[in-house]
């Protein structure tokens, strides 16, 4: 498993760093997620052992901190898509038909904490 990590610490050097670098600040780096794909990396986030998810983000972070957060936040993001109906608290959040009608910039999300958060 050690091969994870020396694996994505090189890459991160090598492939990942040259092209956060042309991303812009504060942007998602489309290139940059691609390349994660290309790589095999992001199945890794979903199909990956928990160790396995460890030394890929450990090495990431050492090589490229902006491919560990463009990958970290795409297993945040894909994590409820890729495994319906979510449950929080007993309840389904599995999206409804009306609930697809509505844009995505408009959805809303009701957190544990209580506060409205856009999706």
């Amino acid at each position: 498993m050690a091969d994870v990590l020396e694996r994505a610490h090189r890459l991160g050097h090598e492939v990942f760093a040259p092209i956060a670098a042309r991303g812009e600040p504060g942007r998602l780096n489309r290139p940059l997620v691609r390349a994660l794909g290309e790589q095999g990396l992001l199945e890794l986030v979903f199909a990956g052992s928990a160790v396995e998810l460890c030394e890929l983000r450990e090495g990431l972070a050492h090589g490229c901190t902006e491919a560990e957060t463009a990958l970290a936040l795409q297993g945040l993001g894909g994590y409820p898509i890729l495994n319906p109906p979510f449950r929080q608290n007993g309840v389904s959040l599995q999206p409804n038909a009306l609930w697809l009608d509505v844009p995505l910039s408009q959805r809303l999300f009701q957190s544990s904490a209580g506060a409205a958060e856009f999706l």
